[in-house]
């Protein structure tokens, strides 16, 4: 399942969003009453608890049904202001061969 689901936060939250989200679920499911929940919101806490991972796990899973991953991939590096990844000019780059590569392939 989705990090971003399990969390229910979204690809372009902050640390302290994400942070808050999990401490609230911890606090909704302990691991000694929940311990198969537990170890879910872990799971995607990890993977989520930053940007860059954020980053990592959205492209990841850009599986979305009804939408081209391609179509997803562009929306997503052209939100403005904090959404942009680290690095931005190498990865906005590679993004971009990205595109091209699948576009070529259609």
């Amino acid at each position: 399942m989705s990090p971003f689901v399990v969390l229910d936060v979204k690809p372009t939250s902050t640390d302290e969003e994400v942070r808050a989200a999990y401490q609230r679920l911890l606090r909704e499911y302990p691991p000694e009453k929940s311990p198969a929940e537990f170890q879910a919101i872990q799971a995607a806490y990890q993977a989520t608890k930053n940007t860059r991972q954020r980053w990592k796990a959205f492209l990841l899973e850009c599986e979305i049904p009804g939408e081209d991953p391609v179509d997803v991939v562009r929306k997503f590096s052209q939100l403005p202001g904090k959404a942009k990844p680290p690095g931005a000019p190498a990865f906005r780059a590679f993004l971009t061969a990205c595109v091209k590569a699948a576009e070529t392939k259609k």
